[in-house]
C-alpha cells in the first residue's frame, strides 16, 4: 500500500487502483485489488472515508463502481444493490462481477474482513 497522508489521498488511490483492476493481466489485477481493500480498511473507518466512497458509486468507470458499490453494501444496500445490477444487466467488463458479488452478498457468503 501506498503511503498517503489524508482521505483525498486514500480516495485518489482506491479510484485509481480500481480502474487498473480492470487489467487482462491477473498479477497486475491482484496487485490493484490488494490496494484498493488496503485503501477500503482504512476508509471505512471513518464517515469521511465512507462517504467518499459512497460517491464513487457513480464514477464514470465500471469497475470504480464496482468496486464501491461492493464495499457500500454494508451502509447503504438498496442504493449499492442497484448500481450492482445496473453493472450486472448491462454486460460491460464489470458485469459478471458484479454477478457474482450479489450473490454472494445474497447468500451471507461476501465479507471484506480479511
Amino acid at each position: 500500500m501506498p503511503h498517503v497522508n489524508s482521505t483525498e489521498e486514500l480516495i485518489a488511490t482506491y479510484r485509481t487502483s480500481a480502474i487498473a483492476t480492470g487489467t487482462l493481466d491477473p498479477k497486475a489485477n491482484n496487485k490493484h485489488a490488494d490496494i484498493v481493500h488496503d485503501c477500503y480498511k482504512l476508509l471505512r473507518q471513518t464517515d469521511d472515508g465512507r462517504n467518499g466512497i459512497l460517491t464513487m458509486i457513480l464514477d464514470k468507470d465500471p469497475f470504480v463502481r464496482l468496486w464501491a458499490a461492493a464495499h457500500s453494501l454494508q451502509w447503504v444496500p438498496e442504493k449499492a444493490r442497484s448500481v450492482l445490477e445496473e453493472l450486472r444487466d448491462g454486460n460491460g467488463p464489470a458485469s459478471f462481477t458484479a454477478k457474482w458479488t450479489l450473490k454472494e452478498f445474497d447468500d451471507g457468503a461476501l465479507t471484506f474482513d480479511f
